[in-house]
């Protein structure tokens, strides 16, 4: 019953987190643009944050149109 109970909560976990992801990246697709001035105006100050950046960008595929932009 454990076991069952367990699955449950993890699939629902994983729903809920592909819910709030496709909602960021729609909201993130909209905003690309004023992101990235935010991001330039930082990313001169701290090395890291743009690297970090890069990385997140990398992984959700938007790499491309940030960097050709």
């Amino acid at each position: 019953m454990n076991f069952k109970k367990n699955t449950l909560i993890l699939i629902n976990r994983k729903v809920l987190a592909t819910q709030l992801q496709g909602f960021f990246l729609k909201n993130f697709q909209e905003n690309l643009f004023y992101i990235k001035s935010i991001l330039e105006k930082v990313a001169v100050k701290n090395k890291k944050i743009l690297n970090w950046f890069i990385k997140f960008l990398t992984s959700c595929k938007f790499r491309s149109k940030l960097l050709t932009s």
